[in-house]
């Protein structure tokens, strides 16, 4: 007969937390799923606008990227700091 060890509190406030953010996202999928047509039109359009800024952003930071003769990315990968 095995003995049964007790679960750590670490352990149990883990899956309490993993349970609402499961059923958080299936609440919030049914939300998103129950928009009407005008709700659904407004969503297209607030989203749109905010990939168009952050697009903009990153097309700026790519242009200083340029100025400097290398990318951030390539920089950071080699540890440069620029000093």
């Amino acid at each position: 007969m095995q003995r049964i060890s007790r679960k750590s509190p670490a352990l149990v406030v883990a899956v309490i937390a993993l349970t609402a953010a499961l059923a958080g996202t299936a609440v919030g999928g049914v939300a998103v799923t129950a928009l009407n047509k005008k709700e659904k039109k407004q969503v297209k359009r607030i989203s749109k606008r905010v990939a168009k800024k952050q697009a903009r952003k990153l097309d700026k930071r790519i242009e200083r990227a340029r100025c400097f003769g290398r990318s951030s990315l390539a920089s950071r990968a080699t540890g440069d700091r620029g000093y």
